[in-house]
């Protein structure tokens, strides 16, 4: 909803980064994701608990009902197609 003013109050940066945030989800998270082949968004899914923490591949296995040994491979391809990133990794470090 517009308001008829021309200041910017804190309200509308909050609105603006809300609205943004959407678009960014929809526009850009859903489009990857359904790119992503079956196995793939289950091994997603089955991080979305631990997020923002690292997950475990012992435990992603155990909650996709699979063996380490996928979740190491699937992992694996995630990282190369740069959905995810090894823990202890930050984008950005200038490293």
């Amino acid at each position: 909803m517009r308001r008829r003013s021309l200041a910017i109050e804190e309200r509308d940066v909050e609105q603006a980064a809300a609205d943004a945030a959407m678009v960014f989800l929809d526009a850009v998270c859903a489009s990857a994701y359904l790119g992503l082949t079956g196995a793939q968004q289950a091994f997603l899914r089955a991080m979305a608990p631990d997020w923002p923490a690292p997950s475990a591949v012992a435990e992603i296995a155990r909650r996709s009902g699979k063996s380490t040994a996928w979740a190491a491979a699937y992992r694996k391809s995630l990282i190369d197609a740069n959905v995810i990133e090894a823990a202890g990794m930050s984008r950005g470090r200038g490293k």
